[in-house]
């Protein structure tokens, strides 16, 4: 009868651990949430201001955000999402800001343009693939 309550109680410790270690895992995934969702904030911010400093034609600011941009996109936050595809989008997105800045630095405002617009279409495919890969997790598709 001792060893069985014995027993109970050190399945009872090695329960209480395995949840505390996995509350703590799930509070850790909702500060990398919250983290991530702050950077893209940023990184939203920085391309309205790249967009911005296109229309009044501000080469310098242009070059600071994508510098800003570029600096954003190699934070270690997006190792969560660590598909072929993202890191495809993600390569897609550095190439475009670095064009933009590139041209912001010839004063060419054409290119830079073109830049901008590339830079937009690897923003959107990305989202979407990560909205469907959300979906996917919640039964949605």
């Amino acid at each position: 009868m001792m060893r069985i309550k014995g027993s109970m109680a050190v399945v009872g410790v090695i329960l209480l651990t395995v949840a505390t270690i996995m509350a703590a895992r799930s509070i850790a995934d909702v500060e990398v949430e919250k983290d991530v969702d702050s950077i893209m904030r940023e990184k939203l911010d920085l391309a309205q201001n790249v967009l911005k400093g296109l229309v009044l034609e501000d080469f310098e600011q242009i070059e600071k955000d994508c510098e800003k941009l570029k600096d954003l996109n190699l934070d270690a936050q997006w190792a969560k999402r660590n598909s072929p595809e993202y890191r495809r989008f993600s390569t897609e997105f550095h190439w475009a800001v670095d064009k933009i800045q590139k041209q912001a630095k010839e004063e060419n405002l054409d290119a830079a343009t073109l830049g901008v617009t590339q830079m937009v279409v690897s923003c959107v495919e990305c989202h979407k693939l990560v909205r469907a890969g959300e979906n996917q997790m919640l039964g949605l598709d």
